[in-house]
């Protein structure tokens, strides 16, 4: 092999390796970019869900990822999705509305599994946070005085505080 010969067959192989690197890039922007839930997804979160209608609302309580739907006795907002997001589906998800609103994409109309988010009127800091279970409903831990309840999209959206329809960004749990 002469002196050129080798540095084609070196050009050839640093841009053999630079197209391996551009596909594995092409795919990690893929896998952090919003994406739709599974059929058997969404119909895991309605199963979750709908369950914990009329369970009364606990302000700050944490409930393990690993509780049974069973067992859960109270939700605040935030940890109903968590424990959604990470127990039933094995999905990463932060504690609080705000750091949950901060992991979504901006969406105009919601699916099942997307968040609806709520703000204080004052400060306008993120405050709540809701499930979308289908195209009309969502699931949310309301308050003291309502407990965990069915509410209607529009009425949601039509909220004073209404602050945005989120899409999370889905990591599996451990990376995978």
């Amino acid at each position: 092999m002469n002196i050129p010969d080798f540095f084609i067959h070196i050009k050839k192989d640093i841009l053999d390796s630079l197209h391996a690197i551009e596909f594995q890039l092409d795919e990690l922007e893929a896998s952090l970019k919003p994406r739709g839930l599974t059929n058997f997804e969404k119909n895991q979160i309605e199963s979750m869900l709908l369950p914990l209608i009329g369970k009364p609302y606990e302000w700050g309580i944490e409930v393990p990822e690993d509780t049974p739907l069973d067992k859960i006795r109270a939700f605040d907002c935030s940890e109903m999705v968590e424990w959604l997001y990470k127990g039933a589906l094995g999905y990463q998800m932060p504690d609080g509305s705000w750091n949950q609103f901060n992991i979504c994409e901006r969406i105009q109309d919601p699916e099942c599994g997307d968040l609806g988010f709520k703000k204080n009127l004052e400060s306008g800091i993120i405050n709540h946070v809701g499930v979308v279970i289908n195209h009309r409903f969502l699931v949310e831990a309301k308050g003291h005085k309502f407990g965990i309840v069915k509410t209607p999209i529009m009425e949601f959206e039509s909220s004073i505080n209404f602050a945005a329809w989120g899409r999370p960004r889905l990591v599996k749990i451990g990376g995978a």
